[in-house]
């Protein structure tokens, strides 16, 4: 009897819904009316069921052969495909979205200058001076170990016409090594290592001993001399080169701190001109001779104005 009583519920459920179909559903033909309070026949209650069921399965239908994984779009009233996202972020195929490039090149830029559409995104970058009026922006960070040189090439250009040196405990490998810097017009293809260096430096130590050690017409600028590598001794300082674009001679200033092999302290305080008129793109900082790099840092600073 409790099974009647749910078999007529049903049908009478059923019958509801025959019988009242919403205005936004699609239309479906049943071969038999059943009406409220009407006891239902099995075979007339589970053909209407049939009837819906496959009227539900037609009202929508698949166009082509959408693979398994691909996106379902609407390409008709009643038919389904396969699609893709477009736009902003895209498909292709499936269900991984693809980013659309804004144009920007992927990398750094430093005192960076942007633009930034409506919708958040960068669309345009460029190196600027940043920083504000007068601010140090760092380009480049090298850390010597047991090298030849510490090459800065493709690192200077216009974007600045100021830019700073920095040497942190700098170590060389061996006593007597005069640290020094070479110019480049090629990106460091080449080195200039003809007599077109002067060199002027005014040295004092501990012991107040003070002294000139200039260098004219040498093939280097030099920065310290005689250096000794002395246990807890380093060289330390900076220079600062002035319009490396410039079509005039190139001049830079510096002040170094060393220990040297005389067994004094020195600060060394100088200038160098470099006697080439072609735009400087590109340094080194090395020992003079057969020395090497052992340890240390060097950076390189653009000033912004």
């Amino acid at each position: 009897m409790r099974k009647m009583g749910i078999f007529v519920g049903a049908a009478i459920f059923s019958a509801s819904i025959l019988a009242s179909p919403r205005t936004d559903a699609a239309t479906c033909t049943v071969p038999n009316q059943l009406t409220n309070g009407q006891i239902a026949d099995a075979t007339a209650l589970m053909a209407d069921i049939n009837a819906v069921a496959t009227c539900a399965a037609g009202a929508v239908t698949t166009t082509g052969s959408p693979p398994v994984g691909a996106l379902s779009v609407f390409s008709g009233a009643g038919t389904v495909t396969n699609g893709n996202l477009t736009g902003d972020v895209s498909t292709s195929g499936g269900t991984v979205t693809t980013l659309s490039n804004t144009g920007v090149t992927a990398g750094s830029y430093p005192g960076a200058n942007i633009t930034v559409d409506a919708k958040g995104r960068i669309v345009a970058a460029s190196s600027g001076a940043g920083g504000g009026s007068g601010g140090m922006v760092l380009i480049i960070s090298k850390s010597a170990a047991n090298s030849i040189s510490l090459d800065f090439a493709s690192y200077i250009s216009s974007s600045y016409d100021d830019y700073i040196v920095q040497f942190v405990n700098v170590v060389p490998t061996t006593d007597g090594c005069d640290l020094i810097i070479q110019f480049s017009s090629d990106n460091g293809l080449t080195w200039d290592t003809t007599a077109n260096y002067d060199t002027a430096m005014f040295q004092t130590n501990q012991a107040a001993f003070s002294s000139n050690a200039g260098l004219g017409g040498g093939t280097y600028g030099l920065i310290a001399n005689s250096t000794s590598v002395s246990a807890g001794n380093a060289i330390n300082g900076r220079l600062e080169l002035f319009a490396p674009s410039s079509s005039l001679f190139k001049f830079s200033t510096f002040q170094s701190a060393s220990y040297k092999t005389d067994a004094n302290f020195y600060n060394n305080t100088g200038s160098i001109r470099y006697r080439n008129t072609a735009t400087v793109n590109a340094f080194r900082i090395k020992c003079a001779g057969s020395s090497n790099i052992a340890s240390g840092i060097v950076r390189l600073y653009g000033v912004a104005h």
